[in-house]
């Protein structure tokens, strides 16, 4: 930059150059008496330290998961992470390696996986209410073997059979009529079984009673 007390003395330009503060220089405003790029220059107060500038921290990438189960039961699990975020999927596998190991190896990944997430309540039907009047469906296991029997009607003799069911810890009890009563001599203790269209009848014993109704389905899984 020009200034009258150091013509032609070279020193370092505020931009990093060399100027020779020579009124010959292209930069040189004779009107103003100044450098052109004065409007420009940073100035650099004396004994006032710069601060330092923080360093950015740099965001971690986030790391693939490397899974240590088959494909088949990969969707499975990332469904089981989605309904249950607080288990990680290395937790989630090692629940369904575990399933695996108690079937004796017997239980595919794919199946343990859905093993597991009935097992955390995923996927659960929600529990009916037990409305009397109401028709309601249902999934159970039975606690006993049905028991069948012939009763007198007004309408004639009728087959029905009874037994019962275990819903979220609760036993209900089951009457299913006719052609009914003849499909659940089909179930044992311990099948699992969906009932659609059953009637809640007034409890018996303080029991939940279902009766079949002409909709009825029974369904064994």
């Amino acid at each position: 930059m020009y200034d009258d007390n150091m013509s032609n003395e070279i020193v370092n330009c505020f931009n990093g150059k060399e100027c020779s503060y020579d009124t010959s220089c292209p930069m040189y405003n004779a009107a103003l008496g100044l450098c052109r790029l004065e409007p420009l220059k940073t100035y650099k107060v004396e004994g006032v330290p710069e601060k330092p500038k923080k360093a950015q921290a740099a965001i971690p990438k986030p790391q693939k998961h490397i899974w240590k189960i088959g494909e088949s039961a990969q969707p499975m699990a990332l469904s089981i992470q989605k309904a249950k975020p607080a288990l990680t999927l290395e937790a989630i596998e090692e629940l369904i390696k575990t399933e695996v190991a108690k079937a004796g190896g017997l239980l595919t990944e794919e199946a343990a996986a859905y093993l597991v997430a009935s097992n955390l309540g995923i996927g659960k039907e929600p529990t009916p209410t037990f409305e009397v009047g109401k028709y309601i469906e249902v999934t159970g296991t039975l606690l006993d073997d049905p028991v069948q029997r012939d009763i007198d009607t007004i309408s004639g003799p009728v087959t029905l059979a009874n037994f019962r069911i275990e819903v979220d810890g609760t036993p209900i009890r089951v009457t299913l009529w006719r052609d009914f009563a003849d499909q659940a001599m089909s179930l044992t203790a311990g099948d699992k079984v969906h009932l659609t269209s059953m009637k809640v009848q007034d409890p018996y014993d303080n029991m939940t009673q279902l009766s079949s109704a002409k909709y009825t389905k029974v369904t064994q899984l």
